[in-house]
């Protein structure tokens, strides 16, 4: 599947997680809501992934609100 196009089928959470991490290793600068229209969801939703993937420290968000990039943490 190429990540950069939208993804029209549903993809359950985890799912859903594991195609933001493989997005974020591509383009580190991606912002939720550019996440959220590559997913058809809202933007809540999404944050609320990048929240459990934080929190799973699988990635972590690195520098400011403005200026900052996604690092994602290999395991």
């Amino acid at each position: 599947m190429n990540v950069t196009q939208n993804v029209t089928q549903v993809l359950n959470p985890d799912e859903r997680r594991k195609q933001i991490i493989r997005i974020m290793e591509n383009n580190p600068e991606i912002t939720a809501s550019d996440l959220s229209n590559k997913f058809d969801l809202t933007e809540r939703t999404i944050k609320r992934d990048l929240k459990k993937l934080s929190d799973d420290k699988l990635i972590e968000y690195v520098g400011s609100a403005k200026n900052g990039y996604w690092k994602v943490i290999k395991k």
